[in-house]
């Protein structure tokens, strides 16, 4: 706003403004940071056969009866065959360890249960599956044979392997993270309003005010601030019970800022025709920016 007396003659004045205004919103931003690692193994698991005596046979016999029992296994040896020459020697087996996926979003506080794909019979790589015996090793001091006798693979295989997926937290989480941020956005002058001391408004042609002497007047700036997006989050604000796995957002303070300056030209008044044909006095008026700040 600036104010005016003209003194004995008519004028012209036209009011300019280059100046920018600034809104600057502070917000603060939450998420609850849930990551982990998926983590899969396999795990092997074999089905012995006892020796036992069937008395009610004659002659009395020693054959050979499943175990219900199936034992866990990190390894196994066996009998393998080469297929070009038939030789058999015997290798060690041992299952692979467990893989650690890369970190990768959890939906809530509690880890994802452990799952597991179904048991499934399998031999090992180039097995001499038709030699008695052909798993091992048999465990020290046990009587007991591996469960291959008398079964062929089409009829019966007693080692089993599964796939286990379980989870386990990345370092740092669960935890909550907090981030301070602004966003600023800038907005021009809407226009002027020129009024008399009597609060007449005054009507300009051109963009040129005529102001008759001995007048004291006014200019008013008006803005039309930009309009905003605003945060409401409430939940941000309560950092001991804050569980939100998607980011929250809350407004702490919106401050405009308004440039007050004006630049008027001054000519004398020779006709609105000729406004712009005569020499003008630049005059500036406004000081500091005025800023307007609400905070909670």
């Amino acid at each position: 706003m600036a104010h005016f007396y003209s003194a004995t003659l008519d004028h012209f004045y036209n009011a300019i403004d280059t100046t920018i205004h600034t809104v600057l919103k502070t917000a603060e931003e939450a998420v609850r940071k849930l990551e982990g690692n998926k983590i899969t193994k396999e795990e092997w698991r074999i089905q012995f056969r006892h020796w036992v005596i069937r008395g009610f046979d004659v002659p009395i016999q020693i054959v050979p009866a499943l175990n219900p029992i199936w034992e866990p296994i990190t390894s196994v040896d066996f009998n393998k065959k080469d297929p070009n020459s038939g030789a058999i020697t015997r290798t060690t087996i041992s299952k692979s360890l467990p893989v650690t996926g890369p970190t990768i979003s959890l939906p809530t506080d509690q880890l994802p249960p452990l799952t597991s794909t179904p048991w499934e019979s399998f031999h090992p790589p180039l097995a001499d599956t038709t030699g008695f015996n052909y798993f091992g090793p048999i465990p020290s001091g046990d009587a007991r044979i591996l469960a291959t006798f008398a079964y062929s693979p089409q009829t019966g295989n007693f080692l089993q392997r599964r796939t286990v997926t379980s989870y386990q937290w990345a370092p740092g989480s669960p935890s909550n993270e907090y981030l301070l941020f602004s966003e600023t956005n800038n907005f021009l002058t809407d226009h002027f309003e020129v009024k008399d001391s009597l609060g007449a408004r005054k009507l300009s042609i051109n963009g040129f005010y005529r102001i008759p002497p001995k007048t004291t007047y006014t200019i008013n700036k008006y803005v039309q601030t930009p309009q905003l997006t605003f945060y409401n989050d409430t939940e941000v604000g309560n950092r001991e019970t804050f569980i939100s796995a998607t980011a929250k957002k809350y407004d702490l303070s919106i401050a405009w800022t308004i440039n007050n300056q004006i630049d008027i030209k001054i000519v004398h008044d020779t006709g609105f025709e000729n406004a712009l044909e005569m020499v003008a006095v630049d005059v500036v008026r406004g000081g500091t920016p005025a800023t307007y700040t609400i905070t909670r």
